[in-house]
């Protein structure tokens, strides 16, 4: 059981990453015995350090546990495999997914809704075909990858009003 708990508070972190928190928020931090028994119970595992935790960081971590107590059940369950899938990862993967994260959130609204419905168009495709894709994508130069972005970029200029 505490190996789960354990679980659910690395998860807390990881789905609070890119929240931050408003100055009026972050000044209503609230010290480790003013939390619930059931917040505690919920971040155990940050029982011994939270007092040195910033104020930003605790309620990075408790708006983490509150937006992990909203999840449904299939939701949680999301989480946790992604969690495995990045413990996984080597540090090298971490950082550039951390990069392409930040990328990510630096471009304008619409250019991310775009990304995101080419992600799931991707994701509709059947299993053999994304693979396919995937293939076909390794086995091109760095070169030929740069070449086909910049065709991509020029077709979505082209695109727009």
């Amino acid at each position: 059981m505490n190996g789960r708990w354990r679980l659910i508070g690395m998860i807390c972190l990881l789905v609070c990453i890119g929240l931050t928190p408003s100055p009026a928020k972050a000044a209503e931090t609230n010290d480790w015995d003013s939390l619930t028994p059931q917040q505690q119970q919920m971040l155990q595992r940050f029982k011994d350090r939270w007092q040195q935790l910033s104020p930003e960081a605790r309620q990075k971590v408790l708006q983490g546990l509150q937006k992990w107590q909203s999840m449904s059940p299939e939701e949680r369950k999301r989480v946790q495999e992604r969690f495995k899938r990045w413990k996984k990862l080597t540090p090298a993967q971490k950082q550039r997914a951390r990069q392409m994260f930040r990328r990510f959130r630096m471009l304008p609204p619409e250019q991310r809704e775009r990304l995101r419905r080419q992600i799931q168009r991707f994701k509709a495709l059947p299993p053999d075909k994304r693979r396919q894709l995937r293939e076909r994508w390794r086995r091109l130069s760095p070169e030929q990858r740069q070449r086909l972005r910049h065709k991509w970029r020029q077709r979505q200029r082209q695109r727009r009003p």
